[in-house]
């Protein structure tokens, strides 16, 4: 069986998924699901962004809590609705109805830049803001982002585990984009030209997206090779593993699976090494679906093995989230002095770092005429 190469078609997936992707959807659809703020988050200006206040305390990286200012346009679903009904509605730990009654009487929440009345009825068009938020955000491990390579409308960064890439609804400051920003001088203009998950680290290529696209063709259209690295749950098989399970993006609960409805998708293993629990396994992507190294590893038996999820065993075992989710926690987005902030009161613990690593790396990327690479993990033994 040495060398033989392994296919998995559409008209194998009934017989080979059987109950295993069957109980990977059933098992994923009762995941912790992260709750993420309702309103946008309008781009940083620059003088805003000189007033965030990084510290590092316990191994962490951590931001001074500070006040933000967000910007939305009405959605549909809001259409004649108040503004306490419709942001309590959504975000019933950050808000009251008394409190928000109290920053619209007082002009911290505006609605086309004029205070109105907790009562007015919410129209299309109307762009609210949100003055002077309070906002907290969660810790992250305290890794050093270093740099590939650098050219005046690029860059590539070997990307830490545990660190975003950009603002989301829970991290905004505490993001790779924004502490390249404002401790590498990274142009605002530098946005991720493909997909890094927080959990994920490696190569990551940064780049000026103009109008014309070529830059974003050079890194998306004519790349031959990306190559990760990851650590998997068991002993992989000796011969070359080509996955060809299709993968669909399920919304309720939003995760990547192997369905006969996704779209095609490709990924080439090779195991690397053995130590008698795991193994490390070279992956190749051809095609570059959601999560698709990890899904199709579970897919196959061999799950990321600190995966939390998509490896089953390992989240009945590690229960707990890898990140601490501030967006649940209960604090005030306005506080004051007769209603202070909780989280400012009584700061939560940190997180666990060592659920913040995936054993999951992109070590390559290349080209036709130009290729980056990123440093071997110290979870992998590089080969010699």
């Amino acid at each position: 069986m040495s060398g033989q190469l392994y296919k998995l078609h559409h008209k194998h997936i009934r017989q080979l998924s059987g109950g295993l992707s069957r109980s990977i959807q059933v098992h994923l659809s009762s995941a912790r699901q992260y709750n993420t703020p309702t309103f946008n988050v309008e781009d940083l200006p620059k003088n805003q962004l000189d007033k965030v206040q990084y510290y590092f305390e316990n191994g962490f990286r951590k931001v001074k809590p500070y006040g933000f200012t967000y910007l939305v346009r009405t959605k549909a679903k809001w259409f004649d609705k108040t503004l306490p009904e419709v942001m309590c509605s959504g975000l019933s730990n950050k808000y009251t109805t008394e409190t928000v009654s109290w920053a619209m009487n007082v002009g911290r929440i505006t609605v086309n830049d004029t205070v109105v009345s907790p009562e007015y009825k919410l129209k299309l068009g109307d762009n609210i803001t949100s003055h002077d938020i309070h906002r907290h955000e969660p810790a992250i491990p305290h890794r050093e982002i270093k740099f590939i390579h650098q050219e005046s409308n690029f860059v590539v960064v070997d990307k830490p585990h545990g660190m975003p890439v950009h603002p989301n609804g829970t991290y905004n400051y505490n993001t790779l984009l924004r502490i390249l920003q404002k401790e590498n001088n990274l142009s605002p203009l530098m946005n991720p030209i493909h997909r890094l998950d927080g959990l994920t680290a490696g190569v990551l290529i940064l780049g000026k997206l103009s109008g014309d696209k070529t830059l974003q063709k050079t890194f998306t259209e004519n790349v031959s090779e990306k190559e990760y690295v990851c650590r998997v749950q068991g002993r992989f098989p000796d011969q070359e593993v080509l996955c060809e399970a299709p993968i669909d993006v399920q919304k309720f609960p939003f995760r990547s699976v192997v369905s006969e409805l996704g779209k095609p998708s490709v990924t080439k293993f090779n195991r690397i090494s053995f130590d008698g629990i795991s193994s490390v396994v070279s992956c190749k992507l051809q095609t570059g679906r959601m999560h698709q190294i990890r899904v199709h590893l579970a897919f196959l038996g061999y799950p990321i093995a600190n995966d939390p999820l998509y490896n089953l065993d390992f989240r009945q075992k590690n229960n707990n989230s890898a990140y601490k989710d501030l967006v649940k926690l209960p604090t005030n987005a306005f506080p004051s002095p007769e209603n202070p902030c909780q989280l400012c009161q009584s700061p939560p613990s940190d997180p666990n770092a060592d659920r913040m690593i995936l054993w999951l790396k992109a070590i390559r990327y290349a080209g036709s005429d130009w290729q980056f690479e990123a440093e071997w993990p110290e979870w992998a033994v590089s080969p010699q």
